[in-house]
């Protein structure tokens, strides 16, 4: 395999991506707030809009706010919606055809996912650390930390 073959399987994957990614967060604690009844009911709410060619419903890993789950994160428009139910799911999918949401938006630039990314440290003791750092600043809450 030459770089013009890579090249080329990388066009065609490129080619074949939908333009519109919704991921929805299936870690524990939004499987316990059942974001798999959200999936499920995003999955739906596609189908019958008929935007199965545009639209991925992607199942992901943690997102770091597990206090506000389940979240579901819509690219490339960059919207985070919290506390996302089955019911307000397909909401998530009307607003991609210019309609409004009932499921709460937040913004995924806050300061709280800039900060989270350094409570994770590769030691406790730097985890601890920075993690009453951020409690102290106001950036997050004792609720949101969970190790």
């Amino acid at each position: 395999m030459v770089l013009s073959d890579l090249l080329q399987i990388k066009e065609k994957e490129l080619a074949g991506r939908k333009k519109i990614v919704l991921r929805c967060c299936m870690a524990a604690s939004c499987i316990s707030s059942n974001s798999q009844g959200v999936k499920d009911s995003l999955e739906r709410a596609v189908a019958e809009a008929g935007l199965q060619n545009e639209v991925e419903i992607r199942s992901v890993g943690c997102m770091r706010l597990c206090c506000e789950g389940p979240l579901v994160q819509a690219d490339p428009q960059n919207a985070l919606y919290v506390k996302v139910t089955a019911e307000n799911a397909p909401s998530i999918i009307a607003v991609l055809k210019g309609g409004q949401a009932e499921a709460v938006q937040t913004d995924p630039n806050s300061a709280f996912f800039k900060s989270s990314f350094a409570l994770f440290s590769p030691t406790a003791a730097s985890w601890t650390r920075n993690a009453s750092k951020a409690i102290s600043r106001g950036t997050v809450t004792r609720d949101c930390i969970r190790r």
